[in-house]
């Protein structure tokens, strides 16, 4: 397996290759269509060689003798000979739709269940756009090379070796058309060819950036509207429009050219066919047959020439696609998955879970976003987050499920790092509710069930109950069947906010982690939820992150960030008096004198 940084000392055409070549795999439970296909088209191109052989001899011997029984059997004959081949051109077509579309199927859920193994590095690095286009766009254009592949590849290459023979054979001196016609065919096509595949990139590069934009505009049509910017979004999207077909129609009027001017030679050749052969009729080096036999098949190697260059487009197009598919195949998530590790060693002295100087940097970053984070947390107890605006504190929380992994340092759970824990094990200890909550689409029931969907329904209703969500859960008119849309679209930021913490809650973790869950909520509802929280979680180890000072004072311990730093840590009455951000930060909030709004 050829690694990226040894491809790029390749030639760009052999690169190319090479990475098509990579993705081969796909096509390995196609192997009998893949054979089926091209034989069959193989005959079928054979055939329509034949056709204008037969042509000739009905016209030469048929029609120039007026003999009735040969032309209808010779008739006859062609029409089995094209039915034969349309017979033949069916099969290859099936072979080559279940090939395509089979392999394309194959290649998309490869790489879904690649990208669902990425970490937030990876995720970060490509875009969720680029990587919506790589899993549609990218796999359909290499569909239709495998199609291409399969119908094309052998055909119109045979036709063109073909053809020129059988014209050879029918009047050699006549070939001096095609030497002349030939050449500069392809030196159209080259031109035309040449000129379009970079536009054909820039186009697909114009076509991201449209995506991209219409992304972002739909998903913040809210944000939008609220700040009035209707019209500027409109603009931005029509200028990205415009710019996409300017670009299209560019590369529009160049491969256009390609039919009128291809046409103009074939006409010439044809031309200079039927006046050359008149005079090798006249001589009787000739037939009529053999003339018509001739342009026939001068049109039949023209046509294939075409077609060839229409390959090499398309062949073109699907390697820098194949390109963009395997940068995703071949980047390997940062976070590695242990899945086989069986020699772990949990300590049950050791605190549930610990952080033993952990520093944190995002790749491509000079700074750390974390730096020297040492502290623990135990079953039973609740360890609050605070601190300003980038000190790191959703950061902090990413670490723990592993959705990005350490610069330095380690995270360890009951003694053991938790990198030697597979993922999948770590992760059902643990349950996060963020501040953007993210709804699926479906019912109410089976978004709080979304983690795991053995959690029985009294789980469920507790959870929802917990999170101070039954009471509008309860007032839908289906209750906990009420649809949801994607995104929770049709509810209440404080509404998605509340479902988010019933899913973490439903999950019976070892470890809550809430993360400014509690933004969107009136100060009654919050206090209600921490209440029902804390009751319900006191075998778990529970951290919270939050802006408001007054939601962590109940809290064992609470941990102060600044810039990356620790610059406290003790409970409320002791960080108010040792640590100055911490005493910045309630007298913004009016909570110096007083343990909390409770």
């Amino acid at each position: 397996m050829f690694k990226y940084a040894t491809i790029k000392k390749i030639s760009t055409e052999t690169r190319r290759q090479i990475i098509v070549f990579k993705l081969k795999r796909f096509l390995t439970d196609y192997k009998r269509q893949v054979i089926i296909g091209p034989i069959f088209k193989l005959i079928e191109a054979i055939l329509e060689l034949l056709l204008p052989f037969m042509m000739k001899q009905l016209v030469d011997i048929g029609i120039k003798n007026h003999d009735s029984h040969y032309i209808f059997v010779m008739g006859a004959v062609m029409l089995a000979t094209a039915l034969l081949g349309m017979g033949c051109a069916y099969i290859c077509q099936y072979s080559a739709s279940i090939a395509s579309q089979g392999s394309g199927t194959a290649m998309r859920n490869a790489l879904f269940r690649h990208i669902m193994c990425f970490s937030d590095a990876e995720l970060d690095r490509f875009g969720t756009t680029s990587l919506i286009t790589r899993v549609t766009n990218d796999v359909t254009q290499l569909q239709y090379a495998v199609a291409m592949l399969i119908r094309l590849v052998i055909r119109a290459p045979f036709l063109c070796i073909g053809g020129l023979v059988m014209a050879m054979i029918i009047n050699l001196k006549l070939s001096l058309i095609l030497v002349i016609a030939i050449p500069l065919f392809i030196l159209v096509l080259t031109w035309i060819m040449r000129a379009c595949v970079p536009l054909y990139k820039k186009l697909q590069q114009k076509l991201d950036t449209l995506s991209r934009l219409l992304r972002e505009s739909l998903s913040g049509i809210r944000v939008i509207r609220s700040f009035s910017k209707n019209e500027k979004e409109k603009e931005r999207f029509a200028q990205a429009g415009c710019e996409w077909q300017k670009t299209a129609v560019h590369v529009g009027k160049i491969s256009a050219l390609m039919n009128p001017i291809t046409t103009l030679i074939m006409n010439f050749a044809v031309l200079a066919v039927l006046w050359f052969g008149g005079i090798e009729i006249n001589s009787g080096n000739m037939s009529q047959g053999d003339i018509i036999a001739y342009i026939n098949y001068l049109s039949m190697i023209l046509l294939a020439l075409v077609v060839v260059s229409n390959l090499v487009v398309t062949f073109t197009k699907a390697a820098a696609s194949a390109a963009r598919v395997n940068e995703i195949f071949e980047t390997s998530p940062t976070v590695s998955n242990d899945s086989h590790n069986t020699d772990l060693q949990f300590c049950l002295g050791a605190p549930l879970l610990s952080f033993h100087h952990v520093s944190f940097a995002y790749p491509n970053s000079a700074e750390n976003a974390l730096q020297d984070i040492d502290f623990s947390i135990n079953a039973g107890q609740t360890i609050g987050i605070i601190g300003g605006t980038g000190s790191g504190k959703s950061t902090l929380a990413r670490l723990i499920p592993r959705l990005y992994d350490v610069t330095k340092g380690s995270i360890a759970y009951c003694g053991c790092d938790i990198r030697k824990i597979p993922q999948q094990k770590l992760r059902q200890k643990i349950s996060m509710a963020f501040q953007n909550a993210s709804l699926f689409s479906g019912t109410i029931e089976d978004n709080i069930r979304f983690g795991n969907s053995e959690i029985s329904y009294e789980t469920v209703v507790a959870a929802a109950k917990v999170a101070q969500a039954e009471e509008f859960i309860l007032r839908m008119p289906q209750g906990y069947q009420s649809h949801i849309e994607q995104g929770g679209k049709n509810l209440s930021g404080g509404q998605k906010q509340r479902l988010n913490v019933a899913r973490a809650l439903a999950q019976m973790p070892e470890i809550l982690i809430l993360d400014d869950t509690s933004s969107a909520l009136d100060y009654a509802t919050d206090l209600k939820m921490r209440t029902a929280i804390r009751e319900y979680s006191r075998d778990m180890a529970v951290i919270m992150i939050s802006q408001r000072a007054s939601v962590l004072t109940d809290a064992n311990c609470i941990l102060v960030l600044e810039a990356g730093h620790i610059a406290g840590i003790g409970s409320h009455e002791e960080l108010l008096k040792s640590c100055p951000v911490y005493v910045e930060i309630c007298q913004s909030q009016a909570l110096t004198e007083q343990k909390g709004a409770n």
